[in-house]
């Protein structure tokens, strides 16, 4: 998930979180769905206070049932973006059954549509805090960016640049880690299998892309792609790469 999408994700989580917040003493209250009405900040804030002082929440699953229109223009996001986000937090466990037969319409959303979807609370607190911290660490990071003609650079980009050609092997060795963004070692047989290459020729492209990299970037003694014997290659926690469209 790039960093976008991380947003995204955190946007929605946080309409989410805050109904559930306002919400939750209508649902104590014996109230089967609920509907969302977005309350603002210092009423919300006094709603908060007084769940915490009577209150201890024991539901597993909160139905809520979101107005379309107004996710959908609270969020800025089109509902094929929200789709997608609301795929990913099922996939996390935080929503733990939706109903999006409306989403999934090619026409408008009605104006009178609801999203129902059932809310995991504590994992929706989990995972929010899991992306906010991924934002922290990302901050923490020197941001490289790798464009669709083949050139990884950093700002100033008429400085730092290294232009590859797309076809060739070194460029396809960094796209595969920019793609998959996990801070974790891929075994050596597992990239020169995805990249359809000799382990030892995977070597001497990455010890080559190392050398290059740090002159072309100036990026000190610290190596774009580290290795590990017996565990393979993962980039440098201390770089972000990112895909940029251009």
């Amino acid at each position: 998930m790039n960093q976008e999408e991380k947003e995204k994700n955190i946007k929605v989580l946080n309409l989410i979180l805050a109904l559930v917040k306002y919400l939750e003493l209508d649902r104590k209250l014996g109230r089967k769905v609920v509907e969302a009405q977005w309350p603002d900040k210092k009423e919300l804030e006094r709603t908060e206070k007084l769940l915490d002082k009577r209150l201890n929440f024991d539901v597993p699953g909160i139905p809520l049932a979101f107005p379309l229109r107004r996710l959908m223009a609270k969020t800025k996001l089109h509902k094929d973006k929200l789709i997608k986000v609301l795929d990913n937090l099922k996939a996390n466990g935080v929503i733990t059954a939706m109903d999006i037969t409306e989403l999934q319409k090619p026409k408008m959303v009605d104006f009178d549509a609801r999203l129902l979807i059932d809310i995991n609370k504590e994992k929706l607190i989990q995972y929010k805090n899991d992306l906010l911290k991924d934002r922290i660490i990302d901050k923490e990071k020197e941001i490289l960016y790798l464009n669709q003609v083949g050139d990884l650079f950093k700002k100033p980009r008429e400085k730092y640049c290294y232009p590859m050609n797309k076809a060739k092997k070194r460029h396809k060795i960094i796209h595969y880690f920019a793609e998959n963004k996990i801070y974790n070692y891929y075994s050596t047989n597992q990239i020169a299998l995805d990249l359809e290459t000799e382990k030892n020729a995977l070597r001497k492209e990455i010890g080559k892309l190392n050398s290059i990299i740090k002159a072309k970037l100036h990026l000190g003694k610290d190596n774009i792609l580290n290795g590990r014997i017996g565990s393979g290659y993962m980039i440098n926690s201390k770089y972000k790469i990112i895909l940029k469209k251009e």
